[in-house]
């Protein structure tokens, strides 16, 4: 009962967090406001998981940005196939990169296609690339050597940097 009656404390503070990040307006004050909630929900931890997934699919642009980016600070490996469901499908850039950089944080594997597919896309590039960068079995990489072996000399330094790190990594397990 006790651990039902926090769970349901848990979903009243996310869910009015969320129902007053939908009331700002302005887009400074917006992104001002994402990381307020971001930095108060964070201390929720690993109970916030399910019910941060469900914001995943709110309306508000805002609000799925600032479910993606706390399941990223929170680690945990049950936001992973939610967050690529956003990776593939959201319309809004700012969410892809929020679930971009999350993935990133998360450091599974499943995602790689999916990180392998977004570094032609100008603005997701160099979170994918980090993301890649962050994959803690680097073995899966290999098939993508011969790409990582070309972004090392990119123009963007993040890219060739990420691309340097990977190809060093897939080399001293070779």
């Amino acid at each position: 009962v006790r651990t039902l009656k926090k769970l349901g404390a848990i979903r009243d503070r996310i869910d009015a967090a969320m129902n007053s990040l939908r009331d700002v307006e302005g887009s400074v004050e917006r992104e001002e406001a994402r990381m307020a909630t971001v930095i108060d929900l964070l201390g929720v931890g690993r109970p916030a998981v399910q019910i941060l997934i469900e914001y995943l699919d709110d309306e508000d642009w805002v609000v799925r940005e600032a479910a993606a980016d706390l399941l990223g600070k929170i680690g945990d490996a049950r936001a992973v196939l939610p967050l690529m469901e956003r990776l593939k499908k959201d319309k809004d850039t700012g969410v892809k990169e929020y679930a971009l950089k999350s993935l990133g944080l998360i450091g599974d594997a499943r995602p790689v296609e999916l990180y392998v597919e977004a570094i032609p896309i100008r603005p997701l590039r160099v979170f994918a690339m980090e993301a890649l960068a962050k994959i803690k079995d680097v073995e899966v990489l290999r098939p993508h050597v011969q790409l990582f072996e070309r972004l090392k000399t990119d123009r963007d330094g993040l890219v060739a940097y990420n691309s340097g790190l990977i190809v060093d990594k897939l080399n001293a397990l070779a």
